[in-house]
């Protein structure tokens, strides 16, 4: 019995499974620079902003941001976010991240809003080629909350996709939902990200909002199968049954 032959077939069905599974991801925005907005204000309504920076941090090279305080009074940090300037794409950095904070009254909303610099449009960008969903990284979350992801193409089709938020993680907006029925992935005009809380007192962390490619489940079987007769085949060549 070689044994190094049948470990070698074993780590290259091993390799072969790892690198199907292996997930391809591109930025639409990635948190770097905690120092852009902060405020803190103890009177209810609208905050604006926009930030323009590196096209390789944020998508279309322009955030715009819209903190809501709907009732109560106060927010403890409106936000805090940025993007650093460079080639990127430079993160996810987890101790880089947009904090959204109500103060113990107040219930509110956070809107980021990406449709290229001066309201533009990004120009029919192609996710659906080499993407299959839209992923938001919630680093920490107290509280509750509703996440929701609007997509609007060239022709002004819109669709969104609305997630429960009660603790930190990867939520995933697919563009095979139904909520997405009707909007072209092949020519991505504007993606708008908004947090609703729905529990005062509540914060959330966002760390990277990114596409993703999820590889389809027909591949990791074949590739065990690959594997597995790799592995029977080296046995074999060496007379075990």
């Amino acid at each position: 019995m070689n044994m190094n032959l049948t470990r070698l077939a074993l780590s290259s069905a091993l390799l072969a499974l790892a690198t199907l599974q292996t997930v391809s991801a591109n930025h639409i925005d990635f948190i770097v620079d905690g120092a852009f907005l902060l405020n803190t204000d103890s009177n209810a309504g609208l905050v604006t902003a926009t930030q323009t920076g590196d096209g390789g941090n944020i998508i279309g090279a322009e955030r715009e941001v819209a903190i809501d305080v709907i009732s109560g009074v106060g927010f403890v940090s409106a936000g805090t976010f940025g993007a650093a300037s460079g080639a990127g794409p430079v993160g996810p950095d987890n101790s880089k991240v947009l904090l959204f904070s109500n103060s113990v009254r107040a219930l509110g909303s956070l809107q980021l809003t990406y449709d290229g610099a001066g309201a533009a449009g990004l120009g029919g960008v192609d996710f659906d080629t080499q993407w299959d969903q839209i992923d938001v990284n919630l680093s920490a979350v107290q509280g509750a909350g509703n996440l929701t992801v609007t997509v609007t193409d060239s022709s002004a089709n819109s669709g969104a996709l609305t997630r429960s938020v009660s603790s930190a993680g990867v939520f995933s907006f697919p563009f095979t939902d139904a909520g997405y029925a009707g909007v072209s992935f092949t020519a991505v005009d504007k993606v708008v990200v908004k947090l609703d809380t729905t529990q005062a007192a509540s914060d959330f962390e966002i760390a990277a909002i990114t596409r993703e490619q999820v590889p389809e489940p027909s591949s990791f079987g074949l590739a065990i199968l690959t594997g597995l007769l790799t592995w029977i085949g080296s046995r074999r060549r060496q007379g075990i049954r």
